[in-house]
């Protein structure tokens, strides 16, 4: 711990250089020195492990340590903002609202803490209404631009944009616009999968077209294999189940583990193709049996509604005919 304390200068200093790949394993030392020995820090150590823990994301070391310098009447300006906004990335914008508003009369000249708070009654007056959704440990909350840096973290895995077909973001304006889109578009849900251990694990998305739904989901690469797509997937579809008569998926058939867990969903594998150069994506659909005709219509539909390059590899019968 005293090697720590004498680091975090220098970490704090370098925070931004922290690799994408290397990030888990940062984050769990911080958390191993601080159980062991976080009693023997002192008061500005544990300012300077919250500010750092801030700017890796860690969000849910920075609430602990929060407490802790709040338990302790140690907790100043900087420290208080980190809180707050751990409290709104792990989505508790409420508590990150009510400590805003705290600071606003503990620190009235400081104009950060009025800043805060403008900007998180905006978000839940725009989040009211929106799916969000919450069982156990995890949470889906609607995707925020305060999520850009969670989301690249995670995002630094290139198998993520091949295997979903998302776009490459060469710049934060970019990812800015990608999202306000999204929104802007109306018709799909785009849910951050926030773990209350890890924070921002990854995306569920659900595309609506009627009550047809097109599913898809990514986890950053330190998060597989452990359940939770499954289990965002699964919280998702059923928040959705009352509108939801039908809903598709595709994936690449080397994708092994996307097939079991889709299969465990209770999707059945359709005889539908893509079409070439797309021929490695097979089609996936949870629902009651169905028409092959009304399938492939409804794929083509959400093809389009997507503005996705994939076509099915089947024609589109009009009127009895091609």
């Amino acid at each position: 711990m005293r090697q720590l304390r004498a680091a975090l200068p220098e970490l704090l200093t370098a925070s931004g250089e922290l690799p994408g790949p290397g990030r888990r394993f940062w984050l769990s030392g911080l958390r191993r020195a601080w159980k062991a020995q976080g009693w023997s820090l002192d008061a500005q150590g544990r300012r300077d492990l919250l500010a750092l823990a801030a700017v890796w994301r860690d969000h849910p070391l920075a609430l602990v340590l929060g407490d802790e310098l709040e338990r302790r009447g140690e907790l100043d300006a900087a420290a208080a903002l980190g809180s707050i906004a751990a409290h709104h990335a792990q989505g508790d914008a409420e508590a990150a609202l009510t400590l805003a508003w705290r600071w606003q009369l503990l620190a009235p000249r400081d104009h950060r803490f009025a800043a805060a708070y403008r900007e998180l009654s905006d978000w839940l007056a725009w989040r009211e209404g929106r799916p969000r959704f919450q069982a156990d440990d995890l949470r889906l909350e609607p995707l925020g631009h305060q999520h850009l840096s969670d989301f690249a973290w995670q995002y630094h895995a290139a198998d993520i944009r091949e295997l979903c077909r998302m776009p490459a973001f060469h710049d934060d304006a970019r990812w800015h616009a990608w999202l306000d889109d999204l929104y802007r578009i109306g018709d799909e849900w785009c849910l951050a999968i926030l773990h209350a251990d890890w924070g921002f694990v990854g995306c569920v998305h659900l595309v609506w077209a009627g009550n047809i739904g097109f599913l898809y989901y990514w986890l950053g690469p330190d998060f597989r294999g452990q359940g939770l797509a499954r289990r965002a997937a699964e919280l998702l579809l059923e928040g959705a189940a009352p509108s939801l008569r039908v809903c598709y998926a595709k994936v690449f058939e080397r994708n092994a583990l996307s097939r079991r867990l889709l299969e465990r969903l209770g999707f059945v594998e359709l005889d539908i193709r893509a079409a070439p150069l797309d021929e490695e994506e097979c089609f996936y659909r949870l629902g009651e049996p169905a028409p092959r005709a009304r399938m492939v219509e409804e794929l083509h539909e959400l093809m389009m509604r997507m503005h996705s390059d994939t076509r099915v590899a089947a024609p589109l019968m009009i009127g009895g005919g091609a």
